[in-house]
């Protein structure tokens, strides 16, 4: 009987257990499988076939990644969507702190885009901060993660710094109209706050 087998394949015993290593050349696939089955049969007819091809076997060994990769992407969208209800808190006080001020410089001749700006800039400092702690924290715990595989990559610095851009992008987007707001309000009503 022909079997499409390369060059390459081998038998081992482990245990009493016979371990058979094939490679397969891609043709007839479920024709060539049931031949190596009545082959092992007809080797040792009490010993049970367990089959598994090479592909599904290293992806097994995945499947723990895969999942920590599913929950650290879950936390990481709660913690974003924690810290842009935090940001809308902060701006939200800041404003009601600080309405007499934006009253005077409204009174003084300073227009919406200056206030505007004024209180972006406040809110951007803190956060570009914040990211500089973050690339140390995020580069090393992620070089040592990467370092965990067998294959890996380096890490880019283009990924630190889109990071950083997306995240000074929501935290200004997620205070930008609640700034815009307090921007645009009359100086009589915020004169009259006090």
């Amino acid at each position: 009987m022909y079997l499409p087998f390369e060059e390459g394949s081998r038998v081992a015993n482990m245990a009493g257990n016979t371990l058979v290593n094939v490679k397969l050349t891609g043709r007839d696939i479920p024709r060539t499988l049931i031949a190596i089955d009545q082959l092992l049969t007809a080797t040792n007819p009490k010993a049970p076939i367990d089959r598994q091809f090479l592909n599904d076997y290293i992806q097994s060994l995945y499947v723990s990644v895969q999942r920590q990769e599913q929950a650290l992407a879950i936390s990481a969208a709660v913690a974003v969507v924690i810290a842009c209800l935090g940001l809308v808190g902060l701006s939200a006080s800041m404003a009601e702190r600080r309405t007499r001020e934006i009253g005077i410089r409204k009174a003084m001749g300073a227009n919406t885009s200056d206030i505007l700006r004024l209180l972006l800039w406040q809110f951007a400092r803190p956060v570009l901060g914040s990211i500089v702690i973050a690339w140390i924290i995020a580069g090393a715990v992620m070089n040592r993660r990467l370092h965990g595989f067998a294959y890996h990559v380096e890490l880019d610095p283009w990924l630190l710094l889109a990071a950083a851009g997306a995240g000074l992008v929501i935290a200004l987007s997620t205070v930008g109209a609640h700034c815009y707001l307090i921007a645009r309000a009359r100086p009589v009503a915020a004169l009259r706050y006090e």
